[in-house]
């Protein structure tokens, strides 16, 4: 750990993936990963902006079922161990 001000924060970790002709599928999924987690946490987002400000000015029964399917995708979430924070 390294010592910030008051704030103990860990050290920097470096981390280095490698990957042969044969792993080429393994690759494509890793390379996928960020951006499937940039696209997870746009949606929710979305999603909040939806309920909390009814920003697409939806009607109760669209924003209840909105709400519904909020409450499945963090059940997926959840259940996948995805960290949206």
């Amino acid at each position: 750990m390294v010592q910030v001000g008051k704030i103990r924060t860990p050290k920097a970790m470096k981390v280095t993936f490698e990957f042969t002709d044969d792993d080429r599928e393994e690759l494509e999924l890793f390379q996928q990963s960020r951006k499937l987690w940039v696209t997870f946490w746009e949606i929710e987002q979305e999603l909040r902006s939806w309920v909390k400000y009814n920003s697409q000015n939806l009607s109760s029964e669209q924003l209840d079922g909105v709400d519904k399917f909020r409450t499945r995708f963090y059940e997926i979430i959840n259940e996948n161990q995805i960290k949206l924070d």
